[in-house]
């Protein structure tokens, strides 16, 4: 294999590159599901393959957001909640809606009446205006939104609802883009 890399590990049978990491066992408690370690397929036998350098470097970053949000965890810190990460985190998730949407409607397992059915719903309670109801629909999403970058949220915080507002306001958003593609498209069925 060649130079010693840190966290590269190679298969003995396969001679398959990973990324391998154990985490420090003080923070495995705040780490979702107590992993020991990060392991990542790097798909190859050689860092030099097309891809395996770039998943080698992800691997490293995930790593890296995990131990920092766990740090923030076990020492009860939050990161800041301000508008312009609110702004971010919600069209982040719009995107991610309509890509699952996407990979759905390419899989032809996209329901064609959930769309209208979700947007009734949605801006029912959009208009009901009852926070609590809110952040109870989108608090996990909001915190699993967090963590993917390696932020920790204060759930508690109106800032934190205010996250939860605008994850409504753009699951509308998203079923408002889903339900025209349906209207000119006449179908949510990938293309056959």
């Amino acid at each position: 294999m060649g130079a010693s890399v840190d966290y590269l590990h190679e298969d003995q049978k396969t001679g398959r590159l990973s990324y391998r990491r154990v985490y420090p066992p003080k923070l495995r408690e705040f780490i979702p599901e107590s992993p020991h370690e990060l392991k990542r397929s790097l798909s190859a036998t050689s860092i030099s393959t097309p891809g395996a350098l770039d998943r080698f470097q992800d691997a490293a970053e995930e790593y890296e957001r995990t131990v920092t949000r766990a740090r923030k965890v076990a020492s009860g810190t939050f990161d800041d909640l301000d508008a312009p990460r609110i702004a971010w985190l919600a069209q982040t998730y719009t995107a991610t809606l309509l890509a699952q949407d996407d990979d759905r409607r390419v899989s032809g397992e996209a329901d064609p009446d959930i769309h209208g059915a979700a947007d009734d719903g949605l801006r029912e309670t959009l208009a009901q205006g009852d926070t609590s109801k809110i952040r109870d629909m989108f608090a996990q999403d909001a915190i699993d939104l967090g963590a993917a970058q390696g932020w920790h949220f204060d759930a508690n915080s109106s800032s934190f609802a205010a996250l939860c507002w605008e994850l409504l306001k753009a699951s509308i958003l998203a079923n408002e883009v889903r339900l025209s593609v349906v209207r000119t498209f006449g179908t949510t069925r990938g293309v056959d």
